[in-house]
């Protein structure tokens, strides 16, 4: 992504370096070994209090939503490249901030120290974890940032870490298949065998896709693809017809082949 004002907060959400001043040159102690401290005289990516270091991710927040409502007016394909390139770092930093094992969270803070000045500060590994708490919430608002803008401009685009579930479905906004739901499968299954969407991509995300932009269930597409082996007529009459029709518009003494 070009912009910097796009990426200045994930490049900081990255980042988890904790410094403080103990009488060492080295600390040669774990993360949970500091139970017994305060915050006093430590600095979290460089910032000497936590406040200090929220202002600044507020402050980052702020050129984000200023540099993506640019983009936003560049043009639709532009935007929505972006966004979905947003989803990727938001998928990344939420892994980095939200392991399965504690163990991993803290394993990921960069511990570092200073020498010549008494002893280690108290409640440090209480601050960390406020610390890790900071950057959670800055990475909340640019996921509600970015999901507000999803479900308001195109609510059929997927650019969130998925959640199970489509939300923010506007009707209006839809095209609705009128069509039968079998003939719907038959497109979806031969687009996916084709493999036009990419090689990663799954009937199972196809179904979801193409559901919420025309606005038809397809909770039991799979059985029905199944249930198509065993036709009397042949597997594939819908796309039989689509030739059928595709040749005949493009047939120079048909009518068909004009625009509406």
């Amino acid at each position: 992504m070009e912009n910097s004002n796009l990426n200045a907060i994930f490049e900081e959400l990255r980042r988890s370096e904790v410094s403080f001043v103990e009488d060492r040159d080295s600390l040669d102690s774990g993360v949970y070994q500091l139970f017994e401290a305060d915050t006093r005289g430590v600095s979290f990516n460089g910032f000497d209090s936590l406040s200090e270091y929220f202002q600044h991710l507020l402050n980052l927040y702020s050129q984000f939503k200023a540099a993506l409502s640019d983009v936003l007016d560049s043009g639709v394909k532009k935007a929505k490249n972006t966004l979905r390139y947003i989803k990727g770092l938001i998928g990344e930093i939420q892994i980095l901030l939200n392991p399965r094992n504690e163990d991993l969270l803290l394993a990921r803070v960069d511990i570092k120290s200073t020498s010549k000045i008494a002893t280690r500060p108290r409640g440090l590994l209480a601050g960390i974890l406020r610390f890790i708490d900071a950057q959670r919430e800055a990475l909340r608002l640019v996921k509600s940032c970015v999901k507000s803008i999803k479900d308001t401009k195109w609510p059929y685009v997927s650019v969130m870490p998925p959640d199970g579930q489509y939300s923010g479905l506007n009707d209006s906004s839809l095209l609705n298949w009128k069509g039968k739901q079998s003939e719907l499968i038959e497109l979806i299954a031969a687009l996916h065998e084709l493999r036009l969407f990419g090689e990663d991509v799954s009937r199972k995300q196809l179904w979801e896709f193409f559901s919420s932009v025309f606005g038809v269930a397809l909770h039991n597409a799979e059985k029905s693809l199944h249930q198509m082996k065993y036709r009397k007529l042949g597997n594939a009459k819908f796309l039989s017809r689509l030739v059928q029709k595709f040749d005949e518009m493009m047939d120079p003494n048909s009518d068909l082949h004009k625009s509406d």
